[in-house]
């Protein structure tokens, strides 16, 4: 409190002395801009939403749990790029999901996938949102874990389920009831997921407070490394 009536009283001299006194204007004017800035800078350093992101954010989690939403608002909130590891592999292989799985087989998409973040982890921080299992293979995980902040996102079989029910292209759920394979992948995969460095619950919350709640965990995060 001290030092901050300290600097009002600062501006209050400075000002009255810029619009009283012209041979000292110009130098109080530079002495009053570098006072904000500094201001400013702690300000900033403080604050989740202008803080420069050090270290690439991965999300990772089930289908349906809304990593591409939210994966969107938090590269715009943070001004990064937003990318997505299947578009990315796709792009690569210049073919879909599908069709590598279907041409060449799933070690191929494999091999690509894990290609593919190598490349990621060695570009500018962004946000990354992950296919289901990248997190599950161990070396991607390792990788994930090793140079980006890992974040799971969390949501129940209630949250997840009615999503995923809309959407044609799963071919995971496609081998009989998708709510008891969705449920099985859930318990298959929950203790690797857990082991992210941040665990954000989707199921009551938007996915902007969702994102809201990332940009915070991961500034306390990145302060206590």
């Amino acid at each position: 409190m001290f030092c901050l009536l300290c600097v009002i009283l600062i501006f209050i001299a400075l000002f009255i002395i810029i619009t009283q006194y012209d041979e000292f204007r110009f130098g109080c004017w530079i002495i009053f801009v570098y006072i904000l800035r500094m201001q400013n800078y702690g300000t900033i350093m403080n604050d989740p939403l202008f803080f420069r992101l050090p270290k690439t954010i991965t999300l990772v989690g089930m289908m349906g749990v809304g990593k591409t939403s939210i994966g969107r608002i938090l590269a715009k909130r943070l001004d990064v790029l937003f990318k997505d590891s299947d578009h990315e592999v796709e792009a690569a292989a210049k073919c879909s999901v599908a069709d590598i799985y279907a041409w060449y087989g799933e070690k191929a998409f494999r091999d690509t996938e894990r290609l593919v973040i190598k490349r990621l982890i060695s570009e500018s921080p962004h946000i990354l949102s992950t296919g289901v299992e990248v997190f599950i293979q161990d070396d991607c995980r390792e990788l994930l874990t090793e140079n980006t902040v890992t974040v799971w996102l969390k949501a129940s079989i209630d949250t997840i389920y009615p999503r995923v029910a809309r959407r044609s292209h799963r071919p995971q759920l496609e081998q009989g009831n998708k709510k008891q394979i969705l449920e099985q992948l859930i318990e298959n995969y929950s203790p690797i997921y857990s082991t992210a460095h941040i665990h954000v619950n989707c199921d009551s919350q938007s996915a902007q407070h969702t994102a809201e709640s990332i940009v915070l965990k991961v500034q306390s995060y990145l302060r206590n490394l």
